[in-house]
């Protein structure tokens, strides 16, 4: 449990005018703490049997039953959507943004900071200068960072990010030691003194707040976005971890079917159990004193079919719910399904990958505009205003296979000429940045010897005009 203290908008060295801002970024925060932790709880499998008090015994009631279901939602998303780098319409600019992903590791931070994103709603990423004044670029949770919106300007006014922690040995609870405040001037560094806050500012240079939110299914109204795992997932999964219980003691009653034994007289069994009666070979019962013979006698055995039954739709609405198809929760197809069927069935997710990329992609192209100015040393404007076609770059979200991407290749290039020789060919056909430009320096090489041997040939099969060779 993480507990920012609203002490810190009392920080000595911080300006009036800034007072209200950081209560409001804190308030923020404490606003969606709790719904966040509670999301991050069913991600990691913690959140406890909901029981209805019908079924399980009470004994059982402490049963560590687990499902994965949230966890699943948000990770095929990410196995979905990956990012692969900046493509920009200026050289220069090009390779300083090849730099500048390959040094941040984009393509990592990318896939932590979407699944902060789709767990929690949105994730923001924050462009800084590192020690050598270059551009770096870090990705912070809605779970330690709050925002402030202006519904005016429809953009974040400022945020707020915790930055260094120091845990509570008496309370149990993280206490954030150092927090950062960002405005579209400063970053106000708000760092803890024992009990005492003071505030620290530094001019980022950009003009224009170097923060940028990256949120799931952004709406008019909810501007910061939902989570993938919503109260319907929720609710599904409390339905899940309930039937996994439930199925647990169905077998269990269906492995050991219960007996019973009437007429006899006191205990049967004597100084033997009624387990070690049960799995003996050969056990003799005398008569009573009314000379009767003891009844022996089971009850019928339980079927597992309901608790089947029950799984199965539960998988079903899971599916519907997240667009994720049913056998990825644990309803497996004993027959194959070709693939145009899995490609239809994986359509709902494959539209919910492709949304996010086309919003995510604008937060990026920001974030790439940012760094270049960083590294530049000037305003955001500067940049924005030079018309540069930044791009990023998603592969196929539908993951076709590398036979079938490039046969849609080979068949584009027969018909537009030089497209073989592109770095976007290549691209498609799934090889990465690095490898590309080893491939055309090796292809680049290979036609220099060729054109040399070619024009060695040439010299020394040439003629002096009176029939001797050269």
């Amino acid at each position: 449990m993480i507990g920012i203290p609203y002490q810190v908008a009392a920080a000595n060295g911080l300006r009036g005018e800034d007072r209200d801002l950081v209560r409001r970024l804190v308030k923020a925060w404490h606003d969606h703490y709790d719904r966040n932790v509670l999301r991050h709880t069913y991600y990691t499998m913690r959140n406890r049997l909901v029981d209805l008090g019908i079924s399980v015994p009470p004994e059982l009631k402490n049963l560590d039953a687990a499902c994965g279901w949230a966890k699943k939602a948000v990770d095929v998303m990410v196995e979905h959507s990956k990012f692969d780098g900046w493509t920009v319409n200026e050289d220069g600019a090009q390779a300083s943004l090849n730099s500048i992903a390959r040094r941040n590791r984009m393509r990592t931070l990318y896939r932590k900071a979407t699944t902060s994103a789709l767990e929690q709603s949105f994730n923001l990423y924050l462009v800084s200068k590192d020690d050598g004044g270059r551009a770096h670029v870090s990705a912070y949770p809605a779970s330690v960072s709050g925002v402030t919106w202006n519904d005016a300007a429809d953009c974040i006014e400022a945020a707020m990010f915790v930055v260094a922690m120091d845990r509570s040995k008496l309370y149990g609870y993280v206490e954030p030691a150092w927090v950062n405040v960002v405005t579209d001037e400063f970053v106000i560094r708000l760092k803890r003194d024992g009990t005492v806050w003071n505030a620290e500012y530094e001019k980022h240079g950009l003009e224009h707040l170097p923060v940028f939110m990256a949120a799931y299914e952004a709406t008019l109204e909810r501007p910061f976005g939902t989570s993938r795992i919503t109260r319907e997932v929720m609710g599904l999964i409390d339905s899940a971890v309930r039937a996994n219980v439930n199925e647990e003691i169905a077998a269990a009653f269906a492995a050991s079917p219960q007996k019973y034994l009437l007429g006899t007289d006191g205990d049967p069994f004597g100084p033997k159990s009624k387990w070690d009666a049960y799995i003996g070979s050969i056990f003799n019962f005398d008569m009573t004193a009314d000379v009767t013979t003891p009844q022996f006698g089971q009850i019928p055995q339980p079927t597992m079919q309901p608790t089947s039954d029950n799984f199965r739709n539960l998988c079903g609405k899971m599916a519907a719910a997240t667009g994720i198809h049913v056998s990825q929760f644990g309803q497996v197809h004993d027959q194959p399904a070709s693939a145009d069927a899995i490609y239809a069935e994986n359509e709902p997710l494959i539209l919910k990958v492709k949304d996010w990329n086309e919003d995510v992609g604008d937060v990026l192209a920001d974030v790439a505009i940012a760094c270049l100015a960083t590294e530049e040393g000037v305003p955001f404007s500067e940049v924005d205003d030079r018309g540069l076609n930044i791009l990023p770059r998603f592969r196929n979200p539908a993951m076709p296979t590398l036979a079938q991407v490039t046969d849609a290749n080979v068949k584009i290039a027969s018909v537009v000429p030089g497209y073989a020789q592109t770095a976007t060919f290549w691209r498609s056909n799934g090889f990465s940045e690095e490898e590309i430009v080893t491939i055309r320096a090796e292809l680049q090489d290979a036609m220099a010897r060729e054109a040399a041997a070619a024009l060695t040939a040439d010299f020394f099969g040439a003629s002096d005009g009176n029939g001797n060779t050269l």
